[in-house]
């Protein structure tokens, strides 16, 4: 993530032909881009709001799944994900 972050720094610089001492932060605001650890997040965050409220993208909903607890808690009323172990056959032969 770093050098994905230092190639988009450098062409914020680029685009709006400013000098090594200015701020990235800045300019990257000034371009209205997030930083790439951002994107990265918000990219999630649009496919699983995607996959649960409009039932898009099934090959990612049937990886995902809403999580329940055994007993009743506090924290059940809060929409959990969660991802179920995969489960495997061995043959022995």
């Amino acid at each position: 993530m770093d050098r994905l972050q230092q190639v988009q720094n450098n062409l914020a610089r680029v685009v709006l032909q400013a000098s090594l001492s200015e701020s990235v932060t800045v300019l990257r605001q000034e371009l209205h881009w997030l930083s790439v650890r951002q994107r990265v997040v918000f990219e999630l965050t649009m496919l699983t709001f995607k996959m649960k409220n409009f039932r898009q993208l099934a090959y990612l909903s049937s990886l995902l799944h809403e999580y329940q607890p055994i007993r009743r808690l506090r924290s059940s009323a809060a929409d959990f994900l969660h991802q179920p172990l995969p489960t495997t056959t061995w043959v022995i032969r």
